[in-house]
């Protein structure tokens, strides 16, 4: 009969587990590690250090509008939309109190989420904004009202995403502004109305 190659369940891989610092002291004649990139060995080798500089940390939020926005927008008035409530916050880089997003490092981040809202003052046209550094504006939807509405009622789901390059400290917030209406009586809608955003590299 043909004998099985056993695998050996007490084999051990590290002894010790990484501290705050990055360094872990592996088990003798375990591993071992060359220098490079990030990479750097001191002392008899049988302590390595990895170096994350360069690497992107995790970076991924979600939040919502917990209570609508009421009379904010409609004749031309650029409301920001500040989503409170936060659903997640990978790396805590997202403030739920003033609806602002900083960027912890140089990278390509993907902003996005979903504007809900009505029409109430009969405006014309509805616009969304990407507002980067509080003062450029990236325009991330326009269209007119009569062709988004959903048949038989006065209100409407967007959806909106960009990829943007960012640089470390650089923030991002949500706004909308509903223009050719009688006067600033258009409403955003909670729940449904969120921002999220993660880095991609």
């Amino acid at each position: 009969m043909a004998t099985k190659n056993a695998i050996n369940s007490k084999a051990t891989v590290c002894t010790s587990v990484a501290s705050d610092s990055g360094t872990a002291t592996p088990a003798s004649e375990v591993l071992t590690i060359s220098g490079g990139t990030n990479v750097t060995t001191s002392g008899t080798g049988s302590t390595i250090t990895i170096n994350a500089s360069g690497e992107a940390a995790a970076c991924a939020f979600r939040a919502y509008l917990s209570a609508s926005a009421m009379d904010v927008t409609g004749n031309g008035t650029r409301y920001d939309i500040i989503c409170n409530v936060e659903q997640f916050d990978v790396g805590s880089d997202y403030n739920a109190t003033t609806g602002v997003f900083t960027a912890p490092s140089d990278g390509k981040y993907v902003l996005g989420g979903v504007f809900t809202g009505d029409n109430d003052a009969s405006a014309t046209e509805i616009e969304i904004f990407l507002n980067v550094n509080a003062g450029t504006y990236w325009r991330v939807f326009t269209g007119a009202w009569d062709n988004l509405v959903i048949p038989s009622t006065d209100y409407c789901a967007l959806p909106f995403s960009l990829l943007l390059d960012l640089d470390s400290s650089d923030t991002v917030a949500f706004s909308v502004e509903e223009s050719g209406g009688g006067g600033d009586t258009c409403d955003v809608w909670a729940n449904d109305t969120t921002f999220y955003g993660y880095q991609i590299i």
